[in-house]
């Protein structure tokens, strides 16, 4: 028999197109590169991570092993001293035939220090810090939304015994609302720490799924995009005198807490997939569990059991997809059934479900770049989300997204796509479309873009270690042989690559400035302000008449003595707002210009505001308005 190589013993690479013997076949060795790839342990990395056909050095990282294109890579792997300068026994590196770790190529163009982790986690420190301060400053200067305050008053009377309110959308996160309210004060406050600690705990989770297949920085990438990058509600959300939040989970809506648990669920069924024996069946229960607190937060998250089901295929795991499919969905449904259970099962989800069927049938009037819309054309979400991302975080995005799919449509792309393309379609097929409903879909898009630049960033590294080695070993070669050496190339690929990458990592510094610079600024504006002006100017009580203001901005202030019908009355005070879907009546603009002299008009922000001089009320009957003193 042949003689096994050992601990000590070496092995040679060979490059695509060289003959070995069976134990060290080009298949086999794709086939062992495979396996680790789908089963390695998580302190150990790759034995390839191809890239164009390259392998790369498990001690260092360098690819461009087996020549050229090659996909050869390191068949055995021991634990031992790394051969960098300061190198510890941490890493897995391979060996040489003369037993020790090789030099030169394989390790010494990637030096590792004992710092690196320290560096590490100080970025990480310092991003999660910068997070919480954009999650959580200034939260009670923030509007008041509409909607906010019915699933804020809806959570309250829930965990008091009261469950008719807003059957039209599921319970779980009006419960954790009305939770918050009961711990720390009724109001708007304590619903948007909730919010809050949502966005935060899925920029953690997608930080923790994505270390393994993209390493430190860029699962840190991942996470940063998510909590450092606006998410506007609306237009103007830059502008602090518009009130609008410069990010959906700055007010308590049900997104942020449907979205924390949709990307639980995906991440679970990741681990599920990528774990062996029986602590895998519990990653396929917290799937199925969170899918269900998914969906009974908002429905829309129903699209997510697509990417769930999928996984088990992409991993060709058939009896996975029969057993942990079957315990995720017994989960899923008892979460389900379980948070229901208080409204009454069958009844509540009839009446959400015929609710928003009319709803649909209905439309919803949309103001998009100043036409008017009653049923939302397919390309209004994303004009929202462009509106409240920013032309410079699309283009980053855009970039990323393309990036991933080009370079390598694995396992971890497709899963993202599976997640956030259903939900876009459904979303595009709706005819209702409001500001705040791409925030589903975005955590999934913004991880799909840190993929694609992270691939991006080690293409780059890799293209100019390639160079590096190659001018170094000419170099060698020409002063052994006697003959002067020649003026190296430019790595155009390579730098090309680095200064893609560094124009991404700055215009994504640049969206996180310009949300640091409007989270320093909120301040109660507008709508919020208003009372308090009127009784600057003598206007104690008495209706307010609003034209060209949606009912959803000025009731959760004025929703006892406001009106924006022009109905015979007495009003105290006329308030025009910026909204096109509402144009101000012919009277009423007609009596504002005839009557300038006799009405005192000032601004509030984005709000101008008429009352009458000196004293007195605005007379309404028919289409006459007058002053009576």
């Amino acid at each position: 028999m042949g003689h096994r190589p050992g601990r000590g013993d070496g092995h040679r690479f060979r490059a695509r197109g060289e003959r070995g013997g069976p134990g060290d076949g080009a298949a086999r060795r794709r086939r062992r590169v495979r396996r680790v790839a789908d089963r390695r342990a998580p302190d150990v990395p790759l034995a390839a991570d191809r890239v164009r056909g390259d392998a790369r050095c498990g001690g260092c990282g360098l690819r461009g092993l087996g020549g050229g294109r090659g996909r050869a890579a390191h068949p055995r792997r021991v634990r031992r001293r790394c051969a960098h300068p300061g190198g510890g026994r941490t890493r897995r590196t391979p060996l040489t035939d003369a037993g020790s770790p090789r030099r030169g190529a394989l390790c010494e163009d990637r030096p590792v220090r004992r710092r690196s982790g320290l560096v590490q986690w100080s970025a990480f420190g310092a991003v999660v810090l910068l997070a919480v301060w954009t999650c959580c400053w200034h939260l009670g200067r923030q509007g008041i939304n509409v909607d906010e305050l019915v699933y804020v008053q809806a959570g309250w009377e829930y965990v008091h015994g009261t469950v008719t309110a807003n059957l039209e959308h599921p319970p779980t996160a009006k419960y954790l609302y009305g939770l918050a309210q009961v711990l720390f004060g009724q109001g708007v406050y304590a619903p948007r720490l909730v919010a809050a600690a949502a966005v935060l705990l899925t920029g953690l989770v997608l930080f923790v799924w994505l270390r393994r297949p993209l390493g430190h920085w860029g699962a840190l990438f991942a996470a940063g995009l998510w909590w450092l990058t606006p998410r506007a509600a609306g237009l103007d959300a830059f502008d602090p005198a518009s009130a609008t939040p410069v990010r959906v989970d700055r007010i308590a809506l049900l997104e942020p807490v449907m979205v924390l648990f949709a990307v639980v669920a995906i991440a679970a069924a990741w681990a599920w997939m990528t774990t062996d024996g029986r602590r895998r069946w519990w990653w396929a229960g917290l799937a199925g569990t969170a899918l269900g607190l998914a969906v009974t937060s908002k429905v829309t998250a129903a699209f997510v059991v697509l990417a769930i089901v999928l996984l088990p295929v992409l991993f060709r795991r058939w009896w996975d997809l029969l057993t942990g499919g079957a315990i995720a969905a017994v989960s899923a449904i008892v979460t389900f059934c379980l948070a229901y259970a208080p409204l009454g099962l069958v009844s509540a989800v009839s009446y959400m479900i015929a609710f928003q069927t009319r709803h649909d049938d209905g439309g919803h009037l949309v103001d998009l770049g100043g036409t008017t819309y009653r049923f939302a054309p397919w390309w209004t979400q994303f004009w929202w989300a462009t509106q409240g991302t920013g032309p410079v975080l699309v283009a980053v995005v855009l970039v990323g997204a393309v990036a991933a799919v080009v370079l390598r449509p694995d396992r971890l792309v497709l899963t993202l796509v599976a997640a956030f393309v259903p939900l876009m379609v459904f979303l595009a097929l709706s005819t209702v479309s409001l500001p705040h409903y791409y925030d589903a879909w975005m955590p999934f898009v913004l991880a799909l873009a840190a993929v694609g630049w992270t691939r991006l960033g080690v293409l780059a590294r890799d293209e100019l270690a390639r160079r590096r080695a190659g001018r170094r070993d000419g170099a060698g070669a020409r002063r052994r042989a006697g003959r002067p050496g020649r003026p190296g190339r430019v790595p155009v690929l390579g730098v090309a690559l680095v200064a893609l990458v560094s124009a991404g990592v700055v215009a994504s510094a640049s969206t996180t400035a310009a949300l640091a610079v409007a989270v320093a600024h909120v301040r109660p504006a507008g709508i919020a302000v208003l009372d308090t002006e009127l009784r600057a100017h003598g206007v104690e009580s008495g209706t307010i008449l609003f034209t060209s203001y949606g009912a959803p901005a000025w009731r959760p202030y004025f929703a006892q003595r406001g009106s924006d019908v022009l109905v015979d009355g007495r009003y105290a005070a006329i308030v025009q707002g910026t909204d096109g879907r509402f144009p101000v009546p012919e009277a009423v603009r007609a009596f504002t210009q005839d009557e300038a002299d006799a009405l005192e008009s000032f601004r509030v922000d984005d709000l101008r505001v008429w009352v009458p001089r000196g004293g007195g009320v605005v007379v309404v009957s028919g289409s006459t308005l007058t002053i009576e003193r």
